[in-house]
């Protein structure tokens, strides 16, 4: 059976490698508290929470498939649950009735298998019983195929089938099995047989006692040697049976594993969105096809990672990029431009991960990548100077990036001046967008957004004013680049005072030439 909750045609891999560059997503992107909200520091709801989000989907009608699943789940949380807790409890007993098993012995590990099953058809019952409860509730593709998976091949005959096959396994009547002479006359080819219809019950068995074929015999109980020569006989002939069994403990473990996976996943996301609820509009995302579209726009986006920590709405913004290639951020300091980058890249995570978004509406194209080159601090080992290590870092990318990727860049090329920074930074920006990468951008450097938004007029500009200014704090609104960072409104807003005004020195604090002169050199 397979589950198929996260992906239409197969399960989820939760042992997958993360994609390369994932570190300083999380970083940069500040995800710690998103994966806190999501898993309550469950190691497996962790383990999923990373996978989705890290690992972006890139086909629209997988994204649609999951949105469909993920409402469901929003509307009909309790079987979901059910479904999770029992395939994870069920899973946990029948790993125990084998934990320890450390003997290669047929009979014990076709006993430990037995009774392992046995507890895993119990729980198969109950996971079928929560679909016949709830098949009628459900909307989305991926849970009405899993409903139908457990009606259909969990029926009432197929459970008891396996049930007399367990009782067959017991072999409360002992083994019968059939051997043929191989070389040097020894037994070859031990093959458990089914026992032959006929009378049972303590009667039945004293009656064949009495009429022993003469072929037969009884081993002494003294016979030490005879009994451990039926000992190894019966194990070589019952090895094919306890493998079989144990083979189908791991299938009906592999799907249940499956299922407390997959349903994980949407747990996590119901989790993760009744911890953002109290701070905005949230809203299922609107994906086009990579290369499809070039726009994006947003309406009343924001940090989601920044709400979590501050345990306060923070302030939203609206983004409307017709050419979305190129994204340019710039303004006063403090104003909110790399909260609004962050939930820029969050968003295009969540939504790439067949999740909801936090804004009022998002319609953004799929990107075949996503990578995150802020500012770092100065190297503690001096081993590479400030802009050594970020153009080393962003090499990287580059080797890494595929055309629609997405880069995301907070203050690059910081580490020099202005003129040699905004040299390196148009080259390396240009290149990227005329290879078909889209780039949003943070930059105090004005030389360099400037150059920009002469190569790229069609590009998407936005502007942070000063914090006293008449849109508020952390509003962006769509505007040139200016040769001021607001330094002065900030000052002012931190220590409540004006800015001092520079004054030109005073003459008595450098004396005149004329009386600093040498007197040799008169």
């Amino acid at each position: 059976m397979n589950v198929h909750l996260v992906f239409p045609d197969r399960d989820l891999d939760v042992t997958a490698p993360l994609p390369w560059g994932h570190e300083p997503i999380i970083q940069d992107l500040q995800l710690p508290p998103l994966f806190e909200a999501m898993t309550g520091g469950e190691a497996l709801l962790d383990r999923v929470a990373r996978q989705a989000l890290l690992t972006p989907l890139l086909d629209p009608a997988i994204i649609r498939y999951r949105q469909a699943a993920w409402t469901d789940c929003l509307a009909h949380p309790e079987p979901v649950q059910a479904w999770h807790t029992l395939s994870r409890d069920g899973a946990a007993a029948a790993r125990r009735e084998r934990a320890g098993l450390f003997t290669r012995r047929a009979d014990s590990i076709l006993h430990a298998s037995r009774r392992a099953m046995g507890l895993l058809v119990s729980t198969l019952r109950e996971l079928r019983a929560v679909a016949d409860a709830h098949r009628a509730d459900f909307q989305s593709a991926a849970f009405r195929g899993l409903t139908h998976t457990l009606q259909r091949e969990l029926d009432d005959t197929y459970l008891a089938q396996v049930d007399d096959e367990l009782r067959t396994l017991a072999f409360s009547g002992g083994v019968l099995m059939s051997a043929r002479l191989g070389a040097g006359l020894r037994s070859a080819d031990q093959t458990v047989r089914l026992e032959p219809p006929g009378p049972r019950g303590w009667s039945a068995r004293r009656l064949l006692r009495r009429r022993e074929a003469a072929g037969s015999f009884v081993v002494h109980p003294r016979d030490d040697a005879g009994h451990r020569f039926l000992g190894e006989w019966k194990n070589r002939g019952l090895e094919g049976t306890a493998r079989a069994l144990a083979q189908s403990v791991d299938h009906v473990l592999a799907f249940l594993q499956a299922l407390e996976s997959e349903t994980a996943f949407y747990l996590a996301a119901q989790s993760l969105y009744h911890a953002l609820a109290p701070y905005g509009p949230l809203t299922l995302p609107d994906p086009a096809p990579p290369g499809s579209s070039s726009s994006l726009y947003a309406t009343r986006i924001w940090d989601p990672s920044l709400a979590l920590q501050q345990q306060a709405a923070p302030v939203a913004n609206d983004v409307e990029a017709n050419d979305a290639r190129l994204l340019v951020i710039t303004g006063a300091n403090r104003g909110g431009k790399s909260t609004l980058l962050r939930a820029l890249g969050l968003s295009q995570l969540l939504m790439q991960a067949g999740l909801f978004v936090p804004a009022a509406a998002l319609q953004a194209p799929i990107v075949t990548g996503v990578f995150t080159h802020f500012k770092r601090e100065e190297d503690r080992d001096l081993a590479h100077g400030k802009l050594d290590e970020e153009l080393s870092r962003l090499r990287d990318i580059v080797n890494h990036l595929a055309p629609q990727g997405l880069v995301l860049a907070n203050e690059p090329f910081q580490s020099t001046n202005e003129s040699e920074g905004s040299a390196i930074g148009t080259g390396v920006i240009e290149a990227l967008v005329d290879s078909g990468v889209r780039v949003e951008l943070v930059t105090h450097l004005y030389e360099l957004a400037s150059s920009l938004q002469s190569t790229y007029p069609t590009a998407t500009f936005l502007r942070a004013g000063p914090p006293d200014g008449p849109a508020g704090p952390f509003v962006l609104r769509p505007g040139a680049p200016e040769p001021t960072a607001y330094a002065e409104p900030l000052y002012r807003r931190l220590f409540g005072e004006a800015s001092p005004e520079r004054q030109p020195p005073r003459a008595e604090h450098f004396p005149s030439a004329t009386a600093n002169q040498n007197p040799r050199m008169e």
